[in-house]
C-alpha cells in the first residue's frame, strides 16, 4: 500500500523525466526564429541602441577612452560624475575628470557611470544589476 509521501515522490520522479526530455530544444529550430543580422556584434548593438535613441561610442582601449571621455564631458559641460566603481574612478582620475563616490553628492551630480554585466546586441540592451551598482539610484537619479 502506497502512502501519500511515496505517491508525491513517484509523481515528482515521473515529472522530472518529462522535463529532462523537453529541456534540450533543437538548436536548428531556435536559430531559424531569429533573423540573421549583418555585421559584428558591436555593430549590431550600435544599430539597435541608436534605433531607440540611445547614444553609442566605441573606444578600442583605455587611452582612447580617456581622451573620448574628456571630449564628451567638455562638450556637454558636465562638472561632476558619480561612480562607485574603482576601475571607472581610475580612468576618470587619469583623464582629470572630477568624480564623487559619496551617496550624499548624488543630487548635485550631472552624470553617473557604471559598468555592466552584458550588452545584448540583438536588442541594443545594457544589462546592469543592482548588485553591481550597489543601488539603482546611480542609474536613475542623475
Amino acid at each position: 500500500m502506497e502512502n501519500s509521501r511515496d505517491n508525491i515522490f513517484r509523481q515528482l520522479a515521473s515529472g522530472s523525466k518529462q522535463v529532462e526530455s523537453s529541456a534540450a530544444p533543437d538548436r536548428d529550430k531556435i536559430k531559424s526564429v531569429f533573423k540573421k543580422e549583418k555585421g559584428t556584434l558591436i555593430e549590431i548593438f550600435e544599430r539597435k541602441l541608436t534605433a531607440v535613441n540611445g547614444n553609442f561610442h566605441f573606444s578600442p582601449n583605455r587611452l582612447s577612452l580617456q581622451k573620448d571621455l574628456k571630449t564628451f564631458f567638455r562638450k556637454r559641460q558636465v562638472n561632476t560624475i558619480h561612480t562607485y566603481e574603482t576601475d571607472i574612478q581610475e580612468i576618470l582620475l587619469k583623464s582629470s575628470i572630477p568624480y564623487t563616490s559619496s551617496p550624499e553628492d548624488m543630487p548635485q551630480v550631472d552624470v553617473s557611470a557604471t559598468g555592466c554585466e552584458f550588452l545584448v546586441a540583438r536588442l541594443g540592451t545594457v544589462l546592469v544589476s543592482s548588485q553591481q551598482t550597489k543601488s539603482r539610484k546611480i542609474i536613475c537619479f542623475p
